[in-house]
């Protein structure tokens, strides 16, 4: 049902999210009874149910106030009715508001966030060097706190003078960049799991600067940016590959021979052909030395710069070195960098994988407390703590119904202690898991502080409606959505489907509107085989031959035949191409992907007719709510004023 409410008002195009207006601006563009429906409303509603055809023409945008003066006038009836005070309905609408102030919280207040923090930060390439200090996956507190002494006394080291890259040299456990000084190749977010802090470290510092200790996945670091440019992106190259070694021993002239492959190619030789004859990378060799798209950090450095310095399509670099010897390149490609609209989703999946998610869901709550001021008395609940022993762990633990003083205060809010003491009594599951040995004061701040982080979503969620407009515009959707739902239901659908009275009098006012045409009983019969004589000799039968003749005499293994019937009117698909008369036959049809024979056979034809109400009974009540509904609209205008601002309409119309 609930379902069925969301679709419905879906149907009606109740969709009303503030648009483009802003506050000043927002005129009232009607008035129902005196209760205004704003420009943003309709701008944005007219908007998004007409997409392209959206060109607010004279016409088009008065046949959609014609539409929403209806719908306001249905909704204002089911006020007056008192629809919205039915607890039912209440508790649906809570529910929904629940879920989409869930759905706020993780997605605007931290997905999005998170998006949009990692796509900004992909405008950029950052080059950092590092000390790390490792720590082991399964490391004991004893082993974490030893790590961080160490990362410290570094810290402290770098800070008094030190020089960071002849440190790294010696103490970064870093064994892949400590002779380089700790130096990486540019980065760009985002970076892989757990190192959330580390990218926050390496966008947020200027060139130079140094960061303070931080925790990743593998350790402790610190960092130092080196340079910042903007992004690179993505590349496609294809390469021609001459390897230094073969069979682990060094070759002779690899230099020279990529230089002669580089000449012949700037004198006119097919990159793709000098590939297939030199090159020695086995993956690319038979894709014209194709590696496809890749970003930085995924190769070399020379290898990457020569890549990224090709400034067109089809450009050649001279031969660079790597490691595993020379190569030659050959720019494909060069993808625009995508939108933010087009990474967004791809952006949101991968966020929520990551630890950052969990990371900006605990700072959301933190901006929160700031925002709504948060004033915390801690000296009542030490007292409150001094005063409990290990009954606290018990079930026999009750609360102090004297209990006095506020824990904290939120917004205008105060929450009491005694609020919290009974929401600590709830918790029994959580309560009694502490360990009796376990200090009081621990567990208790335990469950203080999950009791804070409750409250202080529920803050947010109460006042979503005043930090979002299109929040406050969902939920008016949805409260109108029901409302509608159920005054239509009470005023149209069941007195359509329950008025057997009326019903039939309806029926008798538009008998013309429900006549038979002319109808055929049609035979159709499919047959399994690609001998085309058989086919000719089963359509001669059935010309004169009734089913079960046909199927006694015909039908067999080897060419199975099967059977359908239906009763059609004059113009249905199924018996197009045929005569409408008795005893007629069509042309077999043969379907290639099931390789089977349609034959059909009109066996009688019926007159015209007056349809029964039984017959209609569907399409009539399907009717009689239209007539239903026309005439309740017509009421609730005799009921109801309805004052049209023409000043602000004739400023929407663009004709």
């Amino acid at each position: 049902m609930k379902m069925l409410k969301i679709l419905f008002s879906i149907t009606l195009v109740i969709t009303c999210v503030i648009g483009s207006y802003g506050q000043n601006e927002d005129e009232i563009l009607f008035t129902v009874e005196g209760n205004p429906v704003h420009v943003s409303e309709f701008n944005y509603i007219y908007n998004k149910n007409n997409g392209d055809k959206a060109d607010y023409s004279k016409e088009s945008v008065e046949e959609y106030l014609d539409l929403y003066k209806k719908f306001k006038l249905k909704v204002q009836k089911a006020r007056d009715m008192e629809l919205d005070t039915i607890p039912e309905l209440i508790t649906e609408l809570a529910g929904y508001r629940k879920q989409l102030a869930d759905s706020y919280l993780t997605d605007k207040e931290v997905s999005e966030k998170l998006v949009q923090q990692v796509y900004d930060r992909q405008q950029y390439d950052v080059k950092v060097r590092h000390i790390v200090v490792r720590t082991l996956k399964r490391a004991t507190a004893d082993e974490i706190q030893a790590a961080k002494d160490k990362i410290d006394a570094i810290y402290k080291e770098i800070k008094d003078g030190a020089d960071f890259q002849e440190v790294a040299k010696v103490k970064s456990e870093d064994v892949n960049t400590k002779n380089q000084g700790g130096e990486l190749n540019y980065l760009s977010a985002m970076l892989p799991n757990g190192y959330y802090e580390f990218e926050n470290a390496m966008y947020e510092l200027e060139e130079g600067e140094i960061s303070e200790p931080i925790r990743s996945g593998v350790g402790f670091h610190i960092i130092q940016v080196i340079d910042k440019r903007p992004a690179r992106g993505e590349i496609q190259v294809a390469h021609i590959l001459l390897r230094k070694k073969e069979k682990g021993k060094f070759v002779s002239g690899v230099k020279s021979t990529a230089d002669s492959i580089y000449q012949a190619i700037q004198d006119g030789a097919s990159f793709e052909e000098m590939v297939t004859r030199y090159s020695q990378d086995g993956n690319t060799k038979g894709k014209g030395g194709d590696l496809g798209v890749f970003g930085i950090s995924t190769y070399e450095k020379d290898f990457e710069d020569a890549a990224f310095g090709l400034e067109k399509d089809g450009d050649i670099s001279k031969p660079v070195q790597t490691s595993i010897g020379w190569h030659i390149l050959k720019r494909i490609s060069k993808p625009e960098k995508p939108t933010y609209e087009k990474v967004r989703r791809k952006l949101q999946a991968e966020i929520k994988k990551d630890s950052r998610y969990e990371v900006a869901k605990e700072q959301m709550v933190e901006d929160i407390k700031k925002e709504a001021n948060l004033v915390e008395y801690k000296d009542v609940l030490e007292r409150f703590i001094a005063d409990q022993d290990e009954t606290f762990y018990s079930y026999k633990w009750k609360v102090d119904p004297s209990l006095q003083g506020d824990v904290f205060t939120l917004g205008d809010k105060d929450f009491s202690l005694i609020g919290f003491a009974n929401a600590a009594k709830q918790n029994t599951r959580k309560r009694l898991r502490f360990s009796k040995t376990a200090p009081i004061k621990e567990s208790i701040m335990e469950l203080y502080n999950d009791y804070l982080k409750d409250q202080v979503l529920k803050y947010e969620e109460e006042h979503l409606e005043d930090k979002y407009p299109e929040f406050e515009s969902l939920m008016r959707e949805y409260r109108e959505g029901i409302l509608l739902f159920e005054a239509t239901k009470i005023n149209v659908w069941d007195k359509a489907s329950q008025d057997t009275v009326g019903l039939r009098n309806f029926y008798e006012k538009n008998k013309g509107n429900y006549v038979w045409k002319e109808r055929a009983d049609l035979e159709t019969y499919f047959v399994k085989t690609e001998d085309v004589k058989l086919v000719k000799k089963i359509s001669k039968y059935v010309r004169k031959h009734s089913y079960e003749e046909v199927m006694q005499k015909l039908n067999s293994k080897e060419n199975p035949i099967t059977f359908d019937e239906g009763t059609y009117e004059r113009g249905d698909l199924e018996i197009s191409g045929i005569k409408f008369k008795e005893g007629a036959i069509s042309d077999e049809r043969y379907d290639v992907k099931t390789k089977t024979w349609k034959i059909r056979k009109i066996v009688k034809v019926y007159p015209s007719k007056q349809k029964t109400l039984k017959d209609a009974r569907g399409y009539i009540i399907a009717d009689y709510q239209d007539s239903l509904d026309k005439a309740w609209v017509k009421s609730l205008m005799d009921q109801y004023e309805v004052k049209v601002n023409q000043d602000v309409l004739d400023k929407l119309i663009q004709d």
